[in-house]
């Protein structure tokens, strides 16, 4: 397979297609800037779902400019005290430093893929601005899939990121 590029100018929005991706994964890695309930309403179903059929989901949400809202990560929060297999994180705020990634990694029977673009995981990044990004194969047997395990290990190494252990 090679590499898709992905509108929400086309049919299939990120949101769309997010909820395919994740509908068809084991294992799934987000790391946005923003996140909003909104957007999250839009994954919420197929999110769960994941959980339940007992597949793994990290998310790390940003702190920069107060976008992202604690109603969000409530929503994160309650559902991660149902499944433990859910872990979630924030990244904290620093000066000169801004947590700005929209980050998509999806893992499951038929290989992995990575989606990196513009779209945070608020309503209008998945579905109403105008977005792009590219959704790039990253199986296991690909250099790509070594440099995506790093960025998330290094990710979730950094100190200004935290396990949200209270609402």
């Amino acid at each position: 397979t090679m590499a898709v590029l992905l509108s929400n100018q086309a049919a299939a929005t990120h949101g769309r297609q997010l909820g395919k991706w994740i509908g068809r994964s084991q294992d799934v890695f987000i790391a946005v800037a923003f996140l909003k309930n909104r957007g999250l309403a839009r994954l919420v179903v197929p999110l769960e779902r994941l959980l339940k059929r007992r597949g793994k989901l990290i998310m790390v949400a940003g702190t920069d400019f107060w976008l992202t809202e604690p109603a969000a990560l409530r929503t994160l929060f309650k559902l991660q005290g149902r499944h433990p297999a859910l872990r979630l994180h924030v990244f904290d705020q620093k000066p000169g430093a801004t947590f700005h990634p929209k980050y998509y990694r999806f893992m499951g029977q038929e290989g992995g893929s990575v989606m990196i673009g513009s779209a945070n995981l608020t309503e209008g990044g998945m579905t109403g601005n105008i977005e792009v990004s590219i959704v790039q194969p990253a199986d296991s047997d690909t250099a790509l899939a070594g440099q995506v395990e790093e960025f998330e290990h290094g990710l979730l190494q950094d100190p200004r990121c935290r396990p949200i252990t209270a609402p």
